[in-house]
């Protein structure tokens, strides 16, 4: 996929599921300033809660109802 154009069948997938997943839409240094960002983040982690990973690991969460302006919100955006 070229960086921006969506292909006509991802546009009707879209349209179809409501949702589209697309891979390597992040390049590898996006997704390392935003891995980066997450575990330097205090304001994150402040708002984080454990839950059980259904292995009896725990995984770390957390949750907004809006995406805002951050670096978060621009990925969620993406």
């Amino acid at each position: 996929m070229k960086k921006g154009k969506l292909t006509p069948k991802q546009i009707a997938a879209y349209h179809r599921d409501g949702f589209l997943i697309v891979r390597k839409f992040f390049d590898r240094e996006e997704i390392g300033l935003l891995s980066r960002a997450a575990r330097e983040d205090r304001v994150l982690d402040q708002h984080s809660f454990s839950r059980d990973d259904g292995t009896g690991a725990k995984v770390r969460l957390s949750l907004w109802n809006h995406p805002g302006d951050g670096v978060y919100g621009m990925f969620a955006r993406s």
